[in-house]
């Protein structure tokens, strides 16, 4: 905003419009060092109206300054202020500043499919959401649903046998405080209108709810479906907690993809975290880094098309995510 914006100089006086204040007396020699030290008072920061786009702090090589830029649209709708954008001024990045790095999708209010990622608000519904894992147990781990759930503990597959073998493993885990994750079919989840379409063409026992706690994950993976491994698209909700999510899009094979960021070909890796130099090769190649997590509003929805790698790790005590996969 230019001085002329800010400051009226009449009748003898400086006023600041922004402030309702008067500054000083105006056509003495003083009159531009009175408007500058005004300009850079917090008190007349404080009061300026907020700028129309979203800036986020950025760290400056001056340490006496502040440097500014603008948010992306996913941040903007999160209203999240601790975010950083330009990949390319890394070299000003501390670690705390990396694990805040921000290269998101588009988030889209109006959601239409095409056959790139997207973020939205419009996502799967269920009549109650549960609140914990026993309410989850209550609700989806019985009898009557299309499949028994996928379980993990401790980065570990469980081979779950029963239904009320899923539900002893999972307790037991909860209570040790186990890393763990466990997807149930949902059939009574509803999907968002944008997904619902005349050819739409859901898979078997993959309208589910997801459920985890602590750092799980699965690891780089494209969605497919049966031993033919078709493709599918997908999308995730989620309802409460926060995910690190890394996507690649379907320009190269799953072992290019690990030749070319040198993951182990035997063992699971980590999750790729505090690491600026990847992050970099991630945005060129097309791909994304960001965190998922809900607004303050509601939910949000990740949309992921076929054939594209996705990596989620999870980030806090209790998870909650809907999800649905089509041909």
């Amino acid at each position: 905003m230019s001085r002329d914006e800010k400051i009226v100089i009449g009748e003898g006086h400086i006023y600041c419009r922004h402030c309702d204040v008067k500054i000083g007396f105006s056509g003495k020699a003083s009159e531009e060092k009175v408007i500058k030290q005004h300009v850079k008072s917090k008190f007349h920061k404080k009061l300026l109206p907020k700028p129309t786009t979203f800036q986020a702090p950025f760290p400056s090589s001056n340490p006496d300054s502040e440097q500014t830029r603008p948010m992306c649209s996913f941040c903007e709708y999160l209203n999240r202020e601790d975010s950083f954008h330009f990949l390319d001024e890394s070299d000003l990045l501390t670690e705390e500043h990396v694990n805040r790095v921000c290269h998101a999708p588009p988030f889209k209010d109006l959601a239409t499919i095409d056959n790139k990622p997207f973020l939205t608000r419009h996502g799967g519904e269920l009549p109650e959401l549960p609140e914990n894992l026993q309410q989850t147990l209550e609700q989806y781990c019985v009898g009557g649903e299309e499949r028994l759930p996928n379980v993990d503990i401790n980065l570990r597959t469980v081979e779950i046998r029963s239904w009320a073998h899923a539900r002893r493993e999972l307790q037991e885990a909860n209570l040790k405080k186990c890393a763990f994750w466990a997807a149930f079919s949902a059939s009574d989840m509803e999907h968002p209108r944008w997904w619902t379409t005349k050819d739409l063409n859901p898979v078997p026992g993959y309208t589910q709810i997801i459920v985890g706690s602590g750092p799980t994950d699965i690891g780089l993976h494209v969605d497919q479906y049966g031993e033919k491994k078709i493709p599918v698209d997908s999308y995730l909700t989620l309802q409460s907690g926060a995910k690190k999510v890394l996507m690649l899009p379907p320009t190269r094979t799953f072992e290019e993809w690990r030749e070319r960021f040198g993951w182990n070909r035997v063992d699971k890796c980590p999750f790729p975290e505090g690491d600026i130099e990847l992050i970099k090769r991630v945005k060129d190649d097309g791909g994304f880094y960001f965190t998922i997590e809900p607004s303050k509003d509601g939910s949000v929805t990740l949309f992921v098309p076929r054939g594209w790698f996705h990596w989620l790790l999870g980030l806090t005590d209790w998870t909650l995510v809907l999800g649905g996969s089509r041909f």
